[in-house]
């Protein structure tokens, strides 16, 4: 049985749907108007939001967030739009940029030893979506967008972090992909759609 998931085929660049303009439109509203900035905090806790709001897998919060980053800029082709003071119109972008999602492994040291690691997994369209995915759920201690394997490692707001490796994994597995919340996803959906009919 085929899972139903908003992540596209990288080939599909068909015009947005009405569920990813709504989704996007939410996430521009909570960001202001501004660019996402993957390594910010507050932008993933705002990418979190959605997360809950749609109920959204963690592998498809990553999309989300590298959607909007990569057709944020189709917009700057447009004379006369600024980000800052109006909206964009993701439903007029006719040729959508697709991110191509991948699974890496992100390891951060906590000495120079390097026995002190601690391992995610985590969907992205880039190493920085990935670091900055991973540093979140690092300093809040949750699984929000990864899959953490824990180490000899101390985590939390005030663990520093000596250096990171981060690669792609050889054999991607649905990190946060199960059943459950494949099913949670599209009843979410559904009762989204019935509120607005």
């Amino acid at each position: 049985m085929t899972k139903n998931t908003l992540i596209r085929n990288p080939e599909d660049t068909s015009p947005f749907n009405k569920l990813e303009v709504h989704i996007l439109k939410n996430l521009e509203k909570l960001l202001k108007g501004e660019q996402f900035k993957v390594n910010t905090d507050a932008d993933m806790f705002k990418l979190s939001d959605i997360k809950k709001i749609y109920g959204l897998s963690k592998k498809e919060a990553m999309y989300v967030a590298a959607l909007y980053v990569d057709n944020w800029n189709i917009i700057d082709a447009i004379p006369g739009i600024k980000h800052h003071s109006e909206k964009m119109d993701w439903s007029s972008i006719e040729r959508v940029v697709v991110p191509e999602m991948k699974l890496y492994e992100v390891d951060f040291y906590q000495d120079v030893s390097a026995s002190r690691v601690i391992t995610f997994n985590v969907w992205g369209s880039s190493d920085d979506m990935a670091d900055g995915a991973s540093s979140a759920d690092f300093y809040y201690n949750e699984e929000t967008f990864t899959e953490m394997n824990d180490g000899e490692i101390e985590i939390g707001d005030y663990q520093d972090i000596y250096d990171v490796e981060i690669d792609i994994k050889e054999n991607p597995e649905d990190v946060g992909d199960s059943l459950m919340e494949s099913k949670n996803i599209i009843k979410k959906i559904l009762n989204e759609y019935r509120r607005k009919i």
